[in-house]
């Protein structure tokens, strides 16, 4: 897949440390979006200097107690789901 997602430039971001967890807001629909501080991580660092292959490679190295399929499966939902609700876009390089 050669689709690149970039977090939208109205979102606000935080990570909650003693909650570990990252929290989205969509500072103009009024949309939140809470996860998992790993997750949060990889939403929160989409800046579109990678396309999805890109991502689920580096993910599927660095967890390997993990099928490449099953997280290629999982991110794709998640990011189905935050481009749907208005936190991410797709963009160009």
């Amino acid at each position: 897949m050669n689709k690149i997602l970039k977090l939208i430039p109205t979102i606000t971001k935080r990570y909650e440390s003693k909650l570990d967890r990252y929290f989205f807001y969509n500072n103009v629909n009024g949309k939140c979006w809470d996860t998992d501080s790993i997750i949060g991580a990889i939403v929160a660092a989409l800046d579109g200097s990678l396309t999805l292959d890109e991502i689920i490679d580096t993910i599927s190295s660095n967890t390997v107690e993990v099928k490449k399929d099953e997280l290629k499966i999982q991110f794709n939902k998640i990011f189905d789901f935050l481009e749907k609700e208005g936190f991410i876009y797709e963009c160009n390089r």
